[in-house]
């Protein structure tokens, strides 16, 4: 049935198809209505399955499939979220709220559900206004544009937890701006500076997670932001060519030991890596010093 459903709509003029179903099986019949689909130019958004299992969960897994996991409102996986091979992006799936086939109610309704089938939708949808904007786009190319142009999560570039990363749609839309313009990317880390000179040593291993990078134009006018994941890495894909003020906002009880913000120019292409940041503790006051009220 689910074979023969897709195999409609690819004829009956479907672009995008999103499958929030699967099994660990693989199935022969889906397989190739899925390759049929492919072959007649359709984009198929499949669920990544929600057993926090790394087994491969099918049709997400296929070929050509753009498979999706979830995320929370952290931008960290989603508890229950699949990972693995069959993950090339995720979006959020933590406690959606949207409508609801609710069987006791033939008007329908509402309800707040989580998992891998939350997040589809919101990938589909962003397929959708991507082929919209440009309609000779072809499936492959909404794959791969939705693909490149995610927030990179998790450790630097592709990763088992959150392939590409999570969805951007404003990068997305604006890529075609800087379609023929070869863009720019940042990176760096943001590390524990147990003792407060300012200079990321090799013994200091523990890094910061959670902390907002802003980057600026030469105007200071704000271009994009992004946060440091769990390891104190952060990266910033599709930068044009430019001079940039990138500042680290310091979070409360911690002080900024290194540079308040660094300055640096992109060139075409280029890969700025080591934009990094310092915060240790605010240090204890000694006893017996007060402040004036």
């Amino acid at each position: 049935g689910v074979a023969e459903g897709l195999v409609y709509a690819v004829d009956h003029g479907a672009d995008i198809v999103v499958l929030s179903l699967g099994s660990k099986t693989k199935s022969q019949i889906i397989e190739e209505a899925v390759n049929y689909a492919i072959d007649h130019n359709v984009l198929i958004v499949a669920a990544a399955g929600n057993a926090n299992s790394v087994d491969n969960f099918y049709p997400a897994a296929f070929d050509g499939v753009l498979g999706v996991g979830a995320t929370d409102k952290n931008d960290e996986k989603w508890i229950l979220s699949n990972y693995g091979a069959q993950v090339d992006v995720v979006a959020p799936g933590d406690g959606i709220y949207s409508t609801f086939n609710n069987l006791a109610d033939p008007a329908g309704g509402y309800a707040v559900l989580s998992g891998t089938s939350m997040a589809t939708p919101h990938v589909a949808g962003l397929a959708g206004l991507l082929l919209a904007q440009n309609p000779t786009r072809t499936a492959a190319e909404l794959l791969s544009l939705i693909e490149t142009t995610a927030t990179d999560l998790g450790q630097l570039g592709y990763d088992n937890q959150f392939g590409f990363g999570r969805i951007d749609a404003l990068a997305a839309l604006q890529a075609e701006e800087t379609a023929n313009v070869e863009t720019a990317m940042l990176s760096g880390v943001v590390w524990e500076d147990s003792d407060l000179n300012g200079l990321h040593d090799e013994t200091e291993q523990q890094t910061l997670g959670g902390i907002q990078i802003d980057i600026y134009d030469e105007n200071l006018t704000l271009v994009t932001s992004t946060t440091s994941n769990e390891a104190g890495y952060w990266t910033l894909n599709n930068l044009r060519p430019d001079a940039y003020t990138v500042r680290a906002e310091t979070p409360s009880g911690m002080i900024m030991t290194g540079a308040a913000e660094i300055q640096v120019t992109l060139e075409p292409a280029a890969h700025r890596e080591g934009v990094d940041f310092g915060f240790a503790p605010l240090p204890a006051l000694p006893p017996n010093i007060y402040f004036p009220m």
